[in-house]
């Protein structure tokens, strides 16, 4: 039998649609930018990029792991 651990990004869908960044992401155009501290968040029309200069880059096709990725990042 496996279990599947939950974290608060999936047990509660009004944290994110409440939160400032998750509104941001949202809101994000193709071909648009967001800076959010020392990330940048760019968005394409299939994917959302987090980059943070010279240390890594991320490719995220849902908007949810893109925002638990952004709060994991700005929690260090």
């Amino acid at each position: 039998m496996s279990i599947n651990q939950l974290n608060i990004f999936d047990c509660d869908t009004n944290i994110q649609r409440n939160d400032w960044i998750f509104q941001q992401l949202e809101a994000l155009e193709i071909e648009r930018t967001l800076i959010v501290g020392e990330l940048q968040i760019s968005r394409t029309e299939k994917f959302y990029v987090v980059e943070k200069e010279s240390e890594f880059e991320e490719v995220f096709r849902k908007i949810e792991r893109c925002y638990e990725f952004i709060n994991g990042k700005l929690l260090h």
